[in-house]
This record gives C-alpha cells, structure tokens and sequence, in this order.
C-alpha cells in the first residue's frame, strides 16, 4: 500500500492501529470502514490448562503472528494474570488458523492454547476436549472491531467518489447480509467453490457475538494498551482520529 501497490487494505486492528501511527505525517493511513464485531477465543484442548494462570513460557500458544490481534489479546491476558504483558511471548508460536486447526484436529498435544478468530473459533470449540478459557468481550467489557479496511488519505484525497462508492458499496454489503442471511450464504459458498457449503456459512451468521457493522467498536480499549506496550508511536486521542471523517457521526469507541 505505501508504494502504491495496493489501494485498499484490510487487517485485523492491533495491526490496523501501528500502520496508522506509523504513517502519521506521511502516508497517513485511517480507517475507511471496519468490517464487524467479533471475539477472539482463547481455546486449549489441553487436560491440564484449567485457565490463562496455567499457561507458560515454554508451553506453545498458536497465533497468526505476535503483532496480530490475537497476539495483542494473549498480551492483554498476561497483563492481567501474570502481571507482566510479555509473560508469555517465548509461548507464542506462529501458525495459520488452518495449520493450528489441523495439528489440534490431529491431537497435537505439544499446543498449550490457540486465538482463534471467526470461523475458526467456532470450529474448534467442536474438537475433543475443546474449552473456552477467555474471550475477548468479556475481557474488554464488549464488541470490538475485528477487522478494518483503510485507504491513505493521498488515495482517498485523489478518488474521492471511488472511496464513497466503496463505503456505501460496505454499509449495502452489511446491510444485506444482516436481511438476507441465506441468500448470503449460498451466494458466498458459490465463491467459494465448494469449499465452505451454505449451511456453514449460516452457523456462522447465526452467531450471536457476532455483527456485522461499519461502526468501529472498542478502538481505544486496544490503543490504550498498544501504547503502553510501547507499539504504538502515537495515542490517538479518540477513536475518530483512526478513522476517516465519514464514521465520525456514528457511535462508535
């Protein structure tokens, strides 16, 4: 994106939020519009781990990358049970959602725990064994943004009516997935060529901690703590300083 590669990002928030610190002054990346609310599982099919007080240093915690979100969340987590944020990052191993689901599927059990993100949470809370030992709401007191899209402002300054298009094209895209929950389904396993059938996709829209919204939730509860990390460069003062002008009369945190 910053060289001009691409015009359109997406990534999960912690990530989001170090690309726009990084970029204040330069490229000034901001947020165009986050996709949905969803929570991170801290799962373990592991006997032994009863709760996040049971994890350590040398066990082996599955997470996309350090940085990722996910990353972001077992961080919060030792913060608050072990006193010391990057208590468990010698744990973090770095793995695909698909590679954690085949190893713990296989019954792997050299894996302490697994973040695990929508669908993938959902998935693995059937394996054997399988427990929820924290979850991101109720860790942060709510929803929370997942994942945002974003554009830079020399993009968003030089096309403006294709970056309105594109929000408006979102805010229709969430609306009709909220009205129309089986057509999506099948439109998007169509997409997907057989890979994920409709009643799949519809056990996941089914979900009640799930929504799909364009109004960014729990911005600052991430930033806040990022910062104290030392991971971001800047504090956004609020959350509309993340995002384009565009979501600035929603409710959003």
């Amino acid at each position: 994106m910053l060289k001009g590669e691409v015009e359109v990002g997406g990534a999960g928030l912690a990530p989001f939020l170090e690309l726009w610190a990084n970029t204040r002054g330069t490229a000034n990346v901001r947020g165009l519009a986050p996709i949905n609310d969803s929570p991170l599982y801290l799962i373990t099919t592991n006997p032994t781990v009863k709760s996040v007080q049971d994890l350590i240093p040398s066990g082996r915690i599955a997470v996309p990358a350090p940085g990722s979100i996910q990353g972001l969340f077992l961080r919060m987590l030792a913060d608050r049970e072990h006193g010391n944020a990057r208590h468990l990052d010698a744990a973090m191993v770095s793995m695909t959602s698909v590679d954690t689901m085949k190893a713990l599927g296989a019954g792997d059990s050299s894996l302490s725990a697994y973040v695990a993100s929508i669908p993938f949470n959902q998935t693995a809370m059937t394996l054997p064994g399988a427990r929820e030992i924290a979850n991101s709401f109720e860790f942060t007191g709510g929803p929370h943004t997942l994942v945002s899209l974003f554009v830079t402002e020399k993009f968003k300054t030089g096309n403006p009516k294709t970056v309105a298009a594109l929000a408006a094209a979102i805010d229709d895209a969430v609306a009709f997935i909220k009205a129309n929950p089986a057509e999506t389904a099948e439109i998007f396993a169509a997409a997907s060529k057989g890979g994920t059938p409709p009643a799949r996709v519809m056990e996941i829209l089914a979900r009640k901690d799930v929504t799909y919204t364009t109004t960014p939730h729990g911005t600052m509860t991430f930033a806040t703590f990022m910062s104290k990390l030392g991971l971001l460069k800047t504090l956004p003062a609020t959350w509309k300083d993340v995002y384009w002008e565009a979501l600035h009369e929603r409710d959003g945190s």
